[in-house]
């Protein structure tokens, strides 16, 4: 009967549906983790990461986690470094200034 084909081609209508549906969603699902994997692979390379190792002793050993700086720890670093230098070149003249003027008044008053 006519009602049993329409059942029939609905029923096949929502299956094919319904599987383009899934398939979206499974591709959307596996866009978005690769997106998520290379977010995390980036932000590591440029803030750091945690690394495992497991130590050679044997399998009952924990494995170790030490911290691995990434390129903006780095480049904080060698700023620091630089400031600091800085700091040190910037007070040693300061010191041989106020020398300088200490010397310069001792021979006014003499």
């Amino acid at each position: 009967s006519e009602l049993s084909k329409l059942s029939q081609k609905f029923h096949s209508l929502q299956t094919k549906s319904q599987g383009v549906i899934e398939d979206l969603a499974r591709k959307e699902a596996a866009r978005q983790a690769r997106e998520l994997r290379q977010t995390l692979a980036s932000d590591g390379a440029r803030l750091g990461r945690l690394v495992y190792s497991r130590p050679t002793g044997g399998y009952m050993q924990q494995a170790l986690e030490t911290w691995e700086d990434g390129e903006e720890a780095k480049l904080l670093q060698r700023t620091r470094r630089e400031l600091q230098q800085q700091r040190e070149s910037l007070q040693q003249q300061k010191e041989s200034i106020r020398m300088k003027e200490g010397d310069d008044q001792d021979q006014e008053h003499q």
